[in-house]
């Protein structure tokens, strides 16, 4: 009781901006960062034998350990592998490199998406060409393979798609190129809809296939990144879509902008409608672009969603290292964002509501007592 009323207290102390034009507006606040790299854990980019790639490219948790996977998206490194990271938020956070998850990749390829589910870890990627180790299922918690799929792709994003009135649901990825969902069944990896009969999400209004990230909402309805574009399928059968949209125009057409890797999205509520966190990722761009520039957010129905970012107590915004527009995202239940940034090696972690100072606290506590007092006095 007296936490809850502290706490509301603390909202409205700190609190920026939501209850100004609420509906076109999401804070965000700085609980915590990781670095991944050879100055921090030492898993991305140095040569100590467990590098699980020259990057870190992708993100997923369970909350309470994060998986990473890694890449050579700009380098002529050639590993790439998945570490789970425990104690992720506190003074001593630990890794280890999952071994079976190991592979020998082709230069500038990698791990391109992770998605988990219960004890089961999604993982698709792109080595260049079609390969049935395009998307394969590893047991997070003790990282033994538990399958490969027998459909060959260049895995480009990976997810469970729950299907459409209970049919077409499975393990899917976008392969690079061919304009189509593939489907596997979860739990063996056998193919459902290969690389020439899965759900096309291209057509009119949009052209191109080359998908870099894929996720569904609870309706089955499928939300892509392609060529730094945002789109839609609305599902209407369990391989078939009844319309297609471009939520986000960010190319020249639909579907001539940059074939860049390292274009994501992950999904979340606002208002009540489901919306897309995504990153404005172009050729070129150099590892000189503010990182509040190039994380935005949209509804589905394209209208834009202002993103503030703070400090974990909501004073001032979060100071971070300027990127190249490569990110990755994951949202965890309680709401907490995970935001990893390739080009620095590095993930943070932001709540959804700011955690004021110690001082702060008890300053309200006194407060809310003497508040209290007030009250039952009169």
């Amino acid at each position: 009781m007296k936490r809850t009323t502290l706490f509301a207290l603390a909202l409205v102390v700190v609190g920026f901006g939501s209850a100004q034009n609420a509906s076109a507006q999401v804070n965000f606040y700085l609980q915590n960062s990781v670095n991944l790299g050879t100055s921090g854990l030492d898993f991305f980019g140095g040569t100590s034998g467990n590098d699980a790639g020259f990057e870190p490219t992708a993100v997923t948790s369970d909350g309470t350990n994060v998986y990473i996977g890694g890449g050579n998206i700009v380098s002529s490194q050639t590993r790439s592998a998945v570490i789970r990271l425990s104690d992720a938020w506190t003074n001593a956070p630990t890794g280890a490199l999952m071994t079976q998850t190991a592979f020998t990749t082709a230069a500038t390829r990698g791990i391109t998406g992770l998605k988990l589910r219960n004890d089961q870890l999604l993982v698709s990627l792109d080595n260049g060409s079609n390969s049935t180790s395009g998307l394969r299922s590893f047991v997070a918690s003790t990282g033994a393979l538990q399958w490969t799929s027998t459909v060959g792709v260049r895995g480009n994003g990976a997810s469970f798609d729950p299907g459409f009135n209970g049919a077409g649901f499975g393990a899917a990825t976008g392969s690079l190129g061919s304009g189509r969902r593939v489907l596997v069944d979860e739990t063996s990896g056998t193919g459902i809809y290969d690389t020439t009969s899965g759900l096309i999400w291209f057509g009119a209004p949009v052209s191109g296939g080359n998908i870099r990230d894929m996720d569904f909402d609870a309706n089955g309805d499928i939300y892509l990144r392609s060529n730094n574009l945002v789109l839609k399928g609305t599902r209407n059968g369990a391989n078939s879509l009844s319309s297609r949209s471009v939520v986000v125009q960010n190319g020249s057409g639909n579907g001539n902008g940059p074939l860049s890797s390292g274009q994501n999205l992950a999904l979340f509520t606002h208002e009540g409608v489901t919306s897309i966190l995504w990153n404005d990722r172009a050729d070129g761009s150099g590892n000189t672009t503010p990182f509040s520039s190039r994380i935005k957010a949209n509804k589905n129905n394209g209208d834009a969603i202002s993103i503030n970012w703070f400090n974990a107590d909501g004073t001032a915004a979060a100071s971070l290292a300027n990127n190249d527009g490569r990110y990755d995202f994951h949202f965890e239940q309680d709401g907490d964002l995970l935001v990893l940034d390739m080009a620095n090696r590095t993930l943070h972690r932001f709540s959804a509501t700011p955690v004021p100072e110690p001082g702060t606290v008890i300053a309200l506590g006194l407060g809310a007592v003497a508040f209290l007092r007030r009250k039952r006095s009169k």
